[in-house]
This record gives structure tokens, sequence and C-alpha cells, in this order.
């Protein structure tokens, strides 16, 4: 066996310790994957001789029934040709400054989580730094670590980092990491007990954040105190797919760049900022966007038109604007729906009829707007039928507006909706808000001095609410 390169042995029942495995003469082996084999024990001494080595898999299987190795890493210290070392859910104890690895100069993936973290007391007082340069760790369990790893102040080359569930006992964001890196894609720090606001300069987004960061693929700055505005060099990150910055003091308007540039951007966050002006110009290349949430804000000007462009957009939030004009009627007619939002603004006339694909439509709010619209002689249908089919509907708002005629039966998802929904529109009728549609019988034909207009066998809304007001 001394020219074996590879071995795997996925998911053998093995039943002995691995230091009573006879692979001490596999000098050459360049590959050793013992994945989900239910091995137990400390990593045997032999693994040091192993100098061939370049991947190494000691995985247990999800449901946590595989390998139970415990103990240290040191015996990994001399695999110096180790390129890949996946140590996942085992009871390894692990210093957090990853020194028994400090050695492996052609590491570049290291995948270490769910096993025991531990600081490191002597790693401050140690200056050295690793050999290794990584392109993608993930380390996470639930265990304090103290400081930051200072391994990482030496990474320049990292992609993918996951430090998860793990108690930082530092007072900030570690923007270094961000600055250090600039081919990052992800960086996942979650539930880690980082205090303090996510520090950048002046608590602004840095100008040339996007320049420095032309890779990343998932951006998530949400919740934070950040200002000074959207810099326009986020249009150079053409492969950013998730872009959350909701909840900070955002002001200014959308960079044409970004509107241009992130091509790729499939989601896309902007609630709850001071952002105005329109909500994107004719210069629009945006066209992945599934979910646009823009709610909170101080947009005005009208819903554009370029996002009918958007075949995949099923989450439209826009509500809580500034923003006028009609309900055009490819917004809700896109291929498939699920939620649309465009409540507490100034949008007025009618609403337009339904003819996409509703079947997953879950939640439709219109509530607080100006919208009605003129009222045929013959029966008119201003909240559509099709919404009483909409078995997967659970938020349902059409209240504070001048909607007319019959609301819909208490049939379907439509059922359990209350007067609540409507309130708030006092030409509706119907059992949803206990009001008879009987035909109200006009004694006197109104004079042209009242402003009832008729044409084309409509009534004028504007004058037919202005008349109401006159009887007495």
């Amino acid at each position: 066996f001394t020219s074996l390169k590879r071995l795997v042995l996925l998911y053998c029942k093995v039943n002995k310790n691995l230091a009573q495995q006879d692979v001490s003469e596999f000098t050459n082996l360049q590959e050793l994957d013992i994945n989900g084999c239910n091995l137990k024990g400390s990593l045997p001494v032999f693994f040091s001789n192993l100098t061939s080595l370049k991947i190494l898999t000691l995985l247990e299987s999800l449901d946590l029934s595989s390998n139970q190795f415990y103990g240290n890493i040191s015996a990994l210290e001399n695999l110096t040709s180790l390129q890949l070392l996946d140590i996942s859910n085992n009871k390894f104890h692990i210093l957090s400054s990853l020194r028994p690895l400090f050695n492996l100069s052609k590491l570049k993936y290291l995948y270490a989580d769910n096993n025991t973290i531990h600081a490191d007391d002597h790693e401050m007082s140690n200056s050295s730094a690793p050999r290794f340069q990584l392109s993608s760790i993930s380390v996470s369990c639930c265990r304090s670590v103290g400081s930051f790893p200072q391994f990482l102040y030496h990474q320049s080359e990292l992609q993918d980092v996951t430090l998860s569930d793990i108690y930082f006992k530092v007072d900030r964001f570690p923007f270094w990491l961000v600055e250090n890196n600039t081919e990052l894609r992800s960086q996942y720090l979650v539930n880690s007990s980082l205090s303090g606001p996510f520090q950048v300069p002046s608590h602004n987004i840095p100008v040339r954040m996007g320049a420095h960061l032309p890779f990343l693929g998932h951006l998530n700055m949400s919740k934070n105190c950040s200002n000074g505005g959207i810099p326009s060099s986020f249009g150079d990150m053409s492969s950013l797919q998730v872009l959350d910055l909701s909840n900070n003091q955002l002001p200014g308007e959308i960079p044409e760049q970004m509107a241009m540039g992130c091509s790729s951007l499939q989601v896309l966050a902007l609630s709850n900022n001071t952002l105005q002006g329109s909500i994107f110009s004719r210069n629009f290349n945006l066209t992945s966007l599934s979910e646009l949430e823009l709610n909170g804000n101080n947009f005005t000007g009208i819903i554009p038109n370029v996002l009918a462009n958007c075949s995949d957009l099923y989450t439209l939030d826009l509500s809580n604007n500034f923003i006028f004009g009609e309900v055009l009627s490819w917004i809700w007619n896109k291929s498939r729906p699920e939620a649309l939002d465009v409540s507490r603004n100034q949008l007025f006339g009618r609403l337009p009829q339904w003819r996409g694909n509703a079947s997953n439509l879950a939640q439709v709010s219109m509530a607080d707007n100006r919208l009605k619209g003129s009222i045929p002689r013959a029966i008119c249908r201003n909240i559509p039928t099709e919404f009483a089919v909409l078995h997967f509907l659970e938020y349902f708002n059409m209240s504070y507006n001048n909607l007319s005629r019959k609301t819909p039966e208490r049939i379907g998802q439509l059922g359990a909706f209350d007067k609540s929904s409507y309130v708030g529109n006092p030409f509706l009728c119907g059992s949803l808000v206990g009001k008879n549609c009987s035909p109200i019988t006009t004694p006197l034909t109104p004079k042209a001095s009242s402003g009832i207009k008729e044409d084309h066998g409509f009534i004028d809304i504007d004058a037919f609410y202005a008349s109401f007001s006159h009887v007495t």
C-alpha cells in the first residue's frame, strides 16, 4: 500500500479505534476521506508521518452519529502539503489562534464547525504569523474565546468567512477584516456577541467600498447607524446578489451607477432610511430582482415602469413613501407574485384589471391611498373577484381609499378578513362591510350645475362624492 494516494471510506461503520487501523505505511497518501465512519478517540500520532497528505476530512453525519474524535489537533502540524482540512462536528479542543496549524503553508480551506473552541492565553504575547493564506474558513461553535483571533489580521485572500455562535469579547465590529480581504464574497458573524455600532469611518459607508470588494456576493449592513448615503462605487460590485442596508440613516438617492452596475442583484432591501427622489431612473439594469423593499423612506414620483422588466419580482414593498400616480396593471400581473405592499402613499386612479397568476399571493396591502375609479353603469368589479380563490392569502388590506361597489363574497381566504380590511371606503357595500348593496333611487335628475358628468356610461366619482355632501 505504499503507492496508495487516495483512500475513501465514506460512512463505513468501523468498529475499531482509528489508532488500531494499520495505515502507517501509507506514506504517499494524498487524500484521506473517512467521513461518517463513527470513529472515536484522539488523532493518532501516525498522521504526523503522512507528509504527502493534502485532504483530510473527518466529518460526522447530520444526526451526529458518526466521528467522535477528541483532544487537540497538534498531530496535524507536520502535514505541510495539506490544502483542505475539514474536522467539523467532532469533540476537538481547538485553540482560537489555530497555532498548531501555523506551519501548514498550503492550507486554503479550513472547516472546524461544532467543536470546542478555547481562547489562547499566549496569543497576545506570541507575535508569529501563520504561513497559510486561507480562502475559506468556517469555525462556529458555542464558547467564549476572548479577543478576535489575531491570525486573521494576517489574512488577505479570504473569500468566505463564517465565525458564528462564538462569544467574542470585543467592543466593535472588526472592519479591518473587510478592508484587508478585497476578494471577500461572504462573511457571517451571526450570534457572535459583537457589541457597539458597526464602526466605519465617521459612520459612513466607505466611498470606495464597491471598488475594494468587486466580487462580493452578499452584503448585510442593516440595523446600524450608517449615514452619508449609498456610495456610487457599489456599482462596481457586479457579482452582488443580496444587498441589505435597511434600518440605517441613509439619505440621498439610489445611485444610478448601482442601478446599472449591480446586474446580478436579486434582493435589494433599503427599508427604513431617509432616501428620497425617484426610485429608479431610466438607466436601470436590475432585471434579476426578485425582492425589492424600499418601504419607510421619502421616495417621490411614480412607480417606475422599468420594474415591469423584472420578470421574477415576487416581493415588492414601497409602503410609507410619497409615491403618487396610478397603479399600473403590471404591478400584480407578474409571473409569480407573493407580496405586494404600496400602502400609505399618494396613489390614485382605478385598480387595474387582474390578469396574472395569483395562486401564490400571500400579502396584499394598498391601504391609505386615494385609489378610486369611475363606476360603470353595468356591474363593475373594483375589487377583483379573483382574490376570493387565493388559498395562500395571509394579509389583505384595502382600507382608507375611495373604492366602490360590492366587496367580494365571504368565500375562500377573503372570508377570513373582517371589516378592518375595507374600512374608510364610503362607497363599498356588501356583507364584509355590513352595508346593503340595494340600488338607491334618486327622485330627481341632477342638473348640470351639480357637477355630475356623464361620459360613455361612467360616472365621475369626484363629482359623485361631492354631490353626497350636499344631501340632507
